[in-house]
């Protein structure tokens, strides 16, 4: 028998290979059938990585001259490509006038310095907060010099907070789902309205927390009509933009997500500087426009901030 026939036909010159593609098989499945279960959604959040190791997988097969090999693994990154469909980075098109930066500050985090800091030096106009507790509060607030400022603080992770140069005209909380709280703000910018709403919705990472997630987004996306078009939301969306809870969003909102860059544009966990997920997002109606948005560095807790530059004159 041929060496080269393939490494379905090679044992001897592909065993180690062929016994790494179908764990790469059992790996990727889930990640395919993220409807089915909420533990098989889990795996679709990693789907930039898994289209990483099967471009390496068929390279390796190639090398080994294994036809098959290279076709499923062709496929496989063609089938995974297509749940990757992500907006490119707005261009600069028109400028900006109102600066919002989105982030989790970690509950836990031992040192509020340095977020603080970073606030300081990039000083957005809105910063909306999540994770925030009496403590986080009496640090940005004495540090900072927002005018206007609403917070709902938790002892929880939970909690929710909102600085603005900007008046607050109304500001309100009320539950997503229960217990899961959102906050929505009337902002008044260029003497127009802009509502701003605030969430985090639990991680999926147990099947009440994932139906938790599911029906706080869909409760989210039935406020579409009653918000208008100069809406924006921003927060903890705990998924990714390749993920069934967050293309289900955007689907029921009609909200535009505003891409801060390609697949490995991680917000989360902030240590890792390549590998992270994108999961803190904002989102605008078709009254506001999109003109620059970026990602921060780590300056105190596990999230990166988020900052988006948006031209409210749009009609």
């Amino acid at each position: 028998m041929s060496q080269e026939a393939g490494f379905l036909k090679s044992p001897q010159r592909g065993r180690r290979l062929h016994q790494l593609t179908s764990l790469l098989v059992l790996i990727t499945a889930p990640a395919m059938l993220e409807g089915v279960h909420w533990l098989l959604a889990l795996a679709a959040h990693f789907r930039p990585y898994l289209l990483v190791a099967w471009i390496l997988c068929g390279v390796a097969h190639g090398v080994q001259r294994s036809i098959s090999g290279v076709l499923v693994a062709a496929v496989t990154s063609a089938f995974l490509i297509l749940g990757l469909q992500v907006d490119p980075p707005p261009q600069a098109v028109s400028q900006g006038d109102l600066e919002v930066m989105q982030i989790n500050v970690e509950m836990d985090a031992e040192d509020t310095a340095p977020l603080i800091e970073h606030i300081r030096a990039t000083n957005p106009d809105v910063v909306s907060l999540v994770e925030v507790d009496e403590r986080w509060l009496k640090a940005l607030t004495s540090a900072l010099d927002y005018p206007h400022v609403e917070a709902h603080p938790r002892s929880d992770f939970l909690g929710l907070a909102l600085l603005s140069r900007h008046p607050i005209l109304a500001y309100e909380v009320r539950d997503l789902t229960p217990g899961i709280p959102a906050s929505t703000a009337e902002l008044k910018v260029a003497d127009r309205p802009i509502t701003l709403t605030t969430l985090h919705v639990l991680p999926p990472v147990t099947g009440a927390w994932a139906r938790s997630q599911a029906e706080g987004l869909h409760a989210l996306a039935a406020e579409r009509s009653k918000r208008g078009s100069r809406w924006m939301v921003c927060g903890d969306f705990n998924a990714t933009p390749w993920s069934r809870a967050f293309r289900t969003f955007v689907a029921e909102s009609g909200l535009s997500p505003i891409s801060t860059g390609g697949w490995f544009s991680g917000t989360w966990p902030a240590w890792i500087p390549v590998t992270g997920l994108s999961i803190d997002h904002c989102l605008i109606a078709p009254g506001l426009r999109a003109a620059g948005a970026s990602i921060g560095p780590s300056p105190s807790g596990d999230h990166r901030p988020v900052s988006v530059s948006i031209d409210t004159s749009a009609p």
